[in-house]
């Protein structure tokens, strides 16, 4: 089905007043890193929602009414697949709290659905490095292979950062649940996640059937995924740390970007918009150990940068532009759309990293965020193209392809959780409220050894993290 994307007056005037300033052609230059000239001074959006925010926010949370499993109490990954990874859980977890923010669950239905969900992170198989799997089955809860047959594929140490943010969330504002997420987190061995100085790592499944540890994270993600780790206590210094950044000029734009090479598995070095805008709507833009703002390209400078792009692509190209990993309604069914890879500005790439032509799409979880952490007549532009664009079954659709403005009817957890929450964040501000309250987490920790495992304190890490090859100079591939 083709759709025309209308565009509002007020960005149709901006357009006209911007596009005499510049000619519409790329220039492209990488160099060693160095601060964006400006940053730019667009407020957040704050206040209650309107009406129409309101039903935008029922339709998302609508996504969730219609693909839990109640014999697990977890969701479908997409509609029609039934795989969730750690990532999605956390997904999922995000839609419970800010949908309860938002008064669209009440008490008992929100700690019904909760409690399930923590009482499988409770029992779940993990796998043979103690930790949760890369993928499982929703319907059964059971351990897969990404090939959706039963057997351990791994684990991401991204995915389960996501995870974590949103655990901690959830054990600081939700004292009825804080104990059993405190026991979930108590299960799970960070040997070989982490290494002595904080470094991420994954895992992946072999044709064999063996495992090969890796360094995983690039830029933006990587820093994100840290945090989570981070306000559990682990020392995370390392991943935290810039460096193997370079940058690039986009339509007269700034965009710094990670300049390592490939990893395995298929890491790219890909600027979407969740690379700034997750740690904007749930940290706030703010180091985690200090409380106050973090550093160049862990948070506001690379938000910015990324919204900058963008928005001058529609400026002087008229093209509406949001640009996200996101699942397709036709192959290959997973895309990652990206404002720069491989020496490419905008290119799409599957999820092997190979290029994929006329198939990228604006983003309707990139567009919200974006909406969300800067209010101006662009983002007004996005979300008025996708006002029409949710299921009558309950849910979001993934976007709209750019090429035609036919609808990407793909529906994803993803995608609805973090509409959610970009409309949790307009009304409450950072969606992550920390909290000195001690409980079953401290006290296990101050009272029981831990070395086996390698949780906090750090000289747990420090002793037995060296069984990792620790070489900081490039990711292992």
């Amino acid at each position: 089905m083709k759709r025309t994307t209308y565009i509002p007056a007020s960005a149709i005037i901006l357009f006209l007043t911007l596009i005499v300033l510049s000619s519409c052609r790329f220039h492209y230059y990488a160099s060693e890193f160095t601060p964006a000239p400006t940053t730019i001074a667009i407020d957040s959006r704050s206040g209650p929602l309107t009406e129409s925010e309101q039903q935008t926010a029922s339709q998302a949370w609508a996504y969730f009414d219609r693909t839990v499993f109640p014999e697990t109490g977890l969701p479908q990954g997409a509609v029609g697949s039934d795989t969730v990874t750690m990532w999605d859980i956390g997904s999922y977890l995000a839609a419970m709290v800010c949908a309860k923010r938002l008064d669209l669950l009440d008490e008992v239905t929100f700690d019904h659905r909760m409690t399930a969900v923590i009482y499988w992170l409770n029992t779940m198989q993990l796998n043979e490095y103690g930790l949760p799997n890369t993928y499982y089955n929703a319907r059964t809860g059971a351990m897969i292979q990404r090939n959706g047959q039963p057997g351990q594929a791994g684990f991401s140490s991204q995915d389960i950062g996501r995870l974590l943010i949103w655990l901690r969330i959830i054990r600081n504002e939700f004292i009825t649940h804080a104990t059993t997420v405190d026991k979930a987190m108590l299960r799970f061995n960070f040997r070989h996640i982490l290494d002595s100085d904080g470094l991420l790592h994954g895992a992946m499944a072999m044709a064999d059937g063996s495992m090969q540890l890796y360094r995983e994270g690039r830029l933006g993600l990587q820093q994100y995924a840290a945090a989570g780790f981070g306000v559990w206590g682990f020392t995370v210094d390392a991943a935290m740390n810039i460096d193997n950044v370079s940058a690039i000029t986009i339509l007269d734009e700034w965009l710094p970007f990670d300049s390592r090479p490939r990893g395995i598995p298929a890491q790219l070095n890909a600027v979407t918009t969740r690379m700034g805008m997750m740690a904007g709507l749930e940290l706030g833009f703010l180091d985690f150990r200090t409380g106050a703002p973090a550093r160049l390209s862990s948070a506001r400078e690379l938000a910015d940068a990324i919204y900058q792009v963008q928005e001058a692509r529609f400026m002087k190209q008229g093209r509406l532009t949001a640009r996200d990993p996101h699942v397709m309604d036709r192959p290959p069914y997973y895309l990652i759309d990206s404002l720069y890879a491989d020496g490419i500005p905008f290119v799409s790439l599957d999820g092997n990293g190979n290029p994929v032509n006329d198939a990228a799409a604006v983003s309707t979880k990139a567009a919200y965020a974006m909406w969300a952490l800067y209010d101006s007549p662009y983002t007004d532009a996005l979300i008025e193209a996708l006002s029409p664009m949710f299921d009558e079954y309950g849910g979001w659709f993934a976007g709209f392809y750019e090429k035609d403005g036919a609808i990407n009817r793909a529906i994803s957890l993803d995608c609805n959780a973090v509409i959610l929450e970009a409309l949790a964040f307009k009304v409450h501000g950072m969606l992550y409220y920390p909290t000195e309250r001690i409980g079953f987490w401290e006290k296990t920790l101050e009272h029981t050894f831990f070395e086996a495992q390698g949780l906090p304190p750090r000289i747990y890490q420090g002793t037995f993290q060296p069984l990792l090859n620790t070489e900081k100079a490039r990711p292992t591939p």
